[in-house]
């Protein structure tokens, strides 16, 4: 594994493994790339090969604390990137060339008009979603994200 600065990481399940890592800073997560899970350090990964069932269960049996998600596709998928918009109170606006601009609320001015945006204060990237996960990940004071070390930046 190694790390890469956020503007160079491209959509996918690293980055959205990132923004999961960001959301429960507080818990101890196990992230599932391969299987696009996420959970906490109570559960472990369990296969059955005879019903071709793989997921995870929980150590803890119950306990609330435990517990198995779906890894969201944040990074690529405008309705979950949407709730990262809500999270920390952001605009997504259209620009020239197929780029869009994931802002906070708080760098708009009052008299907004697209001109007298400080792009500097936001986001910019290829895909809404893309834009918004960086955002995110940026307000939250994240700066690097672990990648495969095969995993094309380009």
């Amino acid at each position: 594994m190694k790390q890469i600065p956020i503007d160079e990481c491209p959509a996918g399940p690293e980055l959205d493994a990132a923004v999961a890592k960001a959301r429960y800073s507080e818990i101890e997560l196990v992230i599932d790339l391969e299987h696009g899970l996420i959970a906490t350090s109570e559960t472990r990964l369990c296969e059955s090969l005879e019903s071709g069932w793989i997921g995870w269960e929980s150590i803890l049996k119950g306990e609330a604390e435990s517990f198995c998600l779906k890894l969201l596709k944040y990074s690529t998928d405008i309705t979950e990137a949407w709730e990262l918009m809500e999270l920390e109170k952001m605009a997504i606006i259209p620009l020239k060339s197929d780029r869009w601009l994931a802002i906070p609320y708080s760098a708009i001015p009052d008299d907004y008009t697209a001109y007298r945006i400080d792009l500097a204060d936001g986001e910019i990237a290829s895909t809404a979603p893309l834009a918004i996960t960086r955002a995110y990940l940026k307000a939250k004071g994240v700066e690097f994200v672990e990648v495969a070390d095969e995993t094309n930046t380009g």
